[in-house]
């Protein structure tokens, strides 16, 4: 259990830094709170991903079939 936990850890960790940040915000601020809202944090935290630098640099790195390398922008 421990180990699966660590490789779930690493796994997220890779993500870019804004999204994990933005992400864990939507978990702690929803909670508690209605669905519908909880729906509208997030998906407002979600289309504060699409203007980032993170954002391109990961759609960039898909495209090129490469590694990201995010910044946390």
């Amino acid at each position: 259990m421990v180990a699966s936990a660590i490789e779930m850890g690493n796994a997220i960790a890779k993500n870019g830094p804004y999204a994990v940040t933005l992400t864990k915000r939507a978990m702690y601020e929803s909670e508690g709170t209605a669905p519908g809202a909880g729906y509208a944090l997030e998906r407002n935290l979600f289309a504060m991903c699409f203007g980032s630098a993170d954002q391109s640099e990961g759609m960039a790195a898909f495209l090129a079939k490469r590694e990201a390398h995010f910044t946390g922008r």
